[in-house]
């Protein structure tokens, strides 16, 4: 039975990211060993408060100058864009043909600097300035919702708000941990390899 529901996530599904970029960008400002694997505890902190929407900008900069005092809060924010690189045109289009038989919406772990660079980009590139509604039936934004992935209130939120049974959902994600949750709440599932276009995917995430 196919979904009526196909929920996506964001990053490196719809829009490439730079994690291996954005990791040395920060490991250089910040002096010190940071990659993916060893983000500092105070940092990682900051991000899932900023996605939350529980902290402001000045304050998510706070967090990096008990790091490294001197550091410049633009360069912060230069830095923590960096991961954000293109949604290329042809997934517009990919989107559109999908809302003919499906509600289509999106989950995403997010947070306000980085949805308002995202939106200055499309604005720029495209001239769009409705992206999430021209696209999308549903948007849910965590730091708009108060919660984020992989916490189970997240899911049942979003359930609830589709207005669907948990199976009528296949969720598509990046991250494994995402993934999982999702599956134990009782959604369907695929977890998505970023080397992979989602155009070229979707059809077999369907099957499965």
């Amino acid at each position: 039975m196919d979904p009526k529901v196909i929920l996506f996530d964001f990053g490196n599904v719809l829009f490439d990211l730079d994690f291996p970029g954005c990791y040395q960008r920060f490991k250089d400002l910040l002096e010190i060993d940071w990659d993916g694997s060893n983000i500092p505890q105070n940092i990682q902190e900051a991000n899932d408060r900023l996605e939350r929407g529980e902290i402001n900008e000045e304050t998510f900069i706070w967090y990096f100058q008990q790091v490294k005092s001197s550091i410049n809060p633009r360069d912060v924010i230069k830095c923590w864009n960096s991961l954000l690189v293109e949604m290329p045109s042809h997934r517009f289009e990919f989107l559109l043909n999908l809302r003919k038989d499906y509600t289509v919406a999106l989950l995403s772990n997010i947070n306000s600097i980085h949805i308002s660079w995202i939106h200055r980009y499309f604005k720029e590139k495209y001239n769009l300035t409705d992206f999430e509604e021209r696209y999308f039936d549903q948007v849910f934004y965590s730091h708009e919702i108060g919660m984020r992935k992989p916490e189970e209130r997240v899911y049942n939120y979003v359930t609830e708000r589709l207005g669907v049974k948990p199976n009528e959902i296949l969720f598509v994600d990046d991250n494994e941990d995402n993934i999982e949750a999702a599956k134990k709440y009782g959604w369907r599932a695929a977890l998505h390899d970023p080397s992979s276009d989602i155009v070229f995917k979707v059809a077999k995430y369907l099957r499965s």
